[in-house]
């Protein structure tokens, strides 16, 4: 399995249980809860050990090792819970099934398309490697122009003699406007922009209509760097006989327009920068950060054919896609400047997209039991779709009961509570509360376990409630008051399974 790809899963893991146990410190129970938070603390530890590559089990052994003790953590916080009476959520299991799916799905993909991630990931990791070592330069002004050289370098390996790519300069209109200095220009190989310097590597100036694109590079972006950036960008002139001159690309952006950055401090502030000051007509295409993702301008067509647009962000093993778009983005414009047939790049755009499509987010079956909601359960009887968790061990739901269209008169209700609107649901009264997934049928009846105020630790109580199943009635035999359990309904006489 590639390294990166493991760190990645690793990373995200890291995270997760970072934020369970801070969910944890902060629950107000806290103090009964301290063996968990305890085990939390080791088990960061742990793991930040393991995604530094350090840890001293065997490779095959660590992903059962920290599932093993994320079992260990939840049964622990299960036990108190109940013990208290009070919701604790702490899910670990899951991301550690799907570290432990993913390692073996992973190494038995030797595709064509996974390579191609891996690869533009190690791109990525390089140029990040480089920038790195020119920050033993102690003036920032030589450190903004190494780190220029190494993505001028970068594309001139990648994209070769096909486009020209200048050491920066201004892009002028024929009306004499000018943008402000750019750091990276890209025209193509037949372009006549002209060095004032006359040296093989100086600034140049280029008219508009022969632009590309056009790159900000920086070795760190801020919110403040980027509000900046963005207005120069912003500030180029605008290519008034674009439609004329290119039919195909008058909804396109021109020039393409890139910020590059190598570090940041947060991926997200910058988007919520973006988002605050950007629009879908305005410059850039893409924010690329080497140590975090991209962010990147996409443009969708809604059912009636009209166009929407939104951001969308990209990071960890898929972060090297950045420097992927921004490759083919530029060949793809550079063939509608010179005129040129290249149906490759329609290909190559739609594996980068199926390459751009991440995993869904891990999801706790345990904690989030989605489908239980208005399932059948015996005849007229049905789950309801009013929940909630009353320890880490119970969950109680509604019941519905009656046929009807509307869930608010099917519900069984207590009339002896009053229960606030929620917004959602109206219901006159408090819903009856019945443990998910617990049930027995004998006959025409089935029995259900009820729990009357169970959030009151005090309060609380515990009952076996029996139902008729084609009417929704209860059954308040002698006999059914009695039971103890569920499953005990099945060993009664057939006189209940026959009806009363």
């Amino acid at each position: 399995m590639n390294k990166v790809e493991l760190g990645s899963l690793i990373h995200t893991a890291l995270r997760h249980s970072i934020k369970e146990q801070e969910k944890v410190v902060k629950h107000k129970s806290a103090a009964q809860l301290l063996p968990v938070i305890q085990r939390l603390a080791k088990f960061n530890v742990d793991l930040e050990e393991w995604y530094s590559g350090k840890y001293h089990l065997r490779e095959n052994d660590r992903c059962n090792y920290f599932l093993h003790q994320a079992e260990e953590i939840e049964a622990e916080a299960d036990r108190i819970s109940e013990e208290i009476w009070e919701y604790v959520p702490v899910s670990l299991i899951p991301i550690f099934h799907r570290i432990r799916d993913r390692r073996v799905q992973i190494e038995k993909d030797d595709s064509y398309p996974r390579q191609l991630r891996a690869q533009f990931n190690n791109f990525r990791l390089a140029l990040l490697e480089q920038v790195t070592g020119a920050r033993f330069l102690e003036n920032n002004a030589n450190l903004g122009e190494e780190v220029e050289r190494i993505m001028v370098q970068y594309l001139h390996r990648r994209l070769g003699n096909s486009v020209r790519i200048l050491r920066g300069g201004h892009i002028y209109d024929y009306e004499n406007s000018r943008s402000d200095q750019i750091d990276i220009i890209i025209t193509p190989s037949n372009a006549l922009g002209f060095c004032p310097a006359d040296t093989s590597d100086g600034k140049h100036n280029v008219m508009i209509d022969q632009v590309i694109a056009a790159i900000s590079v920086t070795s760190r972006l801020t919110p403040e760097k980027l509000r900046k950036r963005l207005e120069e960008l912003q500030r180029i002139p605008l290519f008034k006989q674009k439609a004329e001159s290119y039919l195909g690309l008058k909804d396109q952006p021109w020039p393409l327009c890139y910020i590059v950055g190598a570090e940041c401090e947060d991926l997200d502030q910058l988007e919520k920068v973006w988002r605050e000051v950007g629009s879908s007509e305005k410059p850039p295409v893409m924010i690329l950060l080497l140590d975090s993702g991209y962010i990147m301008q996409r443009t969708f067509h809604a059912h009636d054919g009209e166009p929407f647009h939104q951001l969308a962000s990209r990071g960890g093993i898929y972060a090297g896609l950045g420097l992927g778009w921004i490759e083919i983005q530029i060949a793809a414009r550079n063939t509608w400047l010179t005129n040129q047939r290249a149906d490759w790049i329609g290909r190559v755009q739609k594996q980068l997209l199926d390459l751009e499509l991440s995993e869904l987010p891990v999801s706790d079956p345990k904690r989030e039991p989605w489908g239980w909601g208005n399932r059948s359960l015996h005849g007229v009887l049905r789950w309801g779709v009013t929940g909630k968790w009353v320890h880490n061990r119970l969950f109680v739901t509604s019941i519905l009961a009656r046929e009807s269209l509307s869930i608010v008169e099917a519900t069984l209700l207590d009339s002896t509570k009053a229960f606030p609107t929620d917004g959602i649901r109206d219901y006159k009264f408090e819903p009856r509360w019945f443990k998910q997934g617990v049930h027995a049928i004998n006959g025409n009846f089935c029995a259900l376990e009820e729990w009357i105020d169970p959030r009151d630790r005090e309060k609380r109580r515990r009952r076996i409630a029996v139902f008729d199943s084609q009417t929704g009635d209860d059954v308040t035999s002698q006999m059914t008051q009695s039971l103890a359990e569920c499953s005990e309904i099945e060993g009664l006489n057939p006189v209940l399974k026959n009806g009363p």
